[in-house]
């Protein structure tokens, strides 16, 4: 992964969307014990200042030179696409993105679901995802990275 990253220009950060597969990626092990979570989504903020793998990749990826990143929160088949469940995991790893160093404006937001196959090349055809997303595919999202220039001509 270390090697490849620093010589992209942009990245996915693939986040899983199910409940409580977040909390561990993003807070850390443990995360889900926290007696406060909403259970139903798996809604909830870990303990202390553990950091998941989630956390570490997106750390990574920038401290490498990646300033583009499209966050792709999967596995929302899991919670029925849950619109409510996509936000609440966009609003937790924003601020974490900001503070790293990512601009909000080289970020992408999006859900998919791999193994169905929905939001990656073509728009959902899941009506409880389709009703709420009309934004990019996977696809798309990749195409919409913007190349660094480089110096070609040494």
């Amino acid at each position: 992964m270390i090697s490849g990253a620093a010589q992209a220009d942009a990245a996915l950060l693939i986040v899983d969307g199910s409940p409580g597969g977040f909390e561990s990626g993003f807070f850390g092990e443990g995360a889900n014990s926290n007696s406060n979570n909403s259970s139903a989504l798996g809604f909830g903020a870990g303990t202390g200042d553990v950091g998941g793998q989630t956390k570490e990749h997106a750390q990574l990826a920038r401290s490498l030179g990646v300033e583009q990143l499209a966050v792709v929160i999967s596995k929302l088949d899991t919670c029925d696409y849950s619109q409510e469940r996509y936000e609440y995991i966009k609003c937790q790893l924003l601020p974490f993105l900001k503070s790293v160093g990512y601009r909000e404006s080289r970020l992408q937001w999006l859900p998919a679901v791999g193994p169905l196959g929905h939001n990656l090349v073509a728009k959902p055809s899941e009506q409880l995802l389709s009703s709420w997303w009309q934004g990019p595919t996977l696809v798309e999202a990749i195409d919409a990275f913007t190349p660094k220039l480089r110096n070609t001509g040494a």
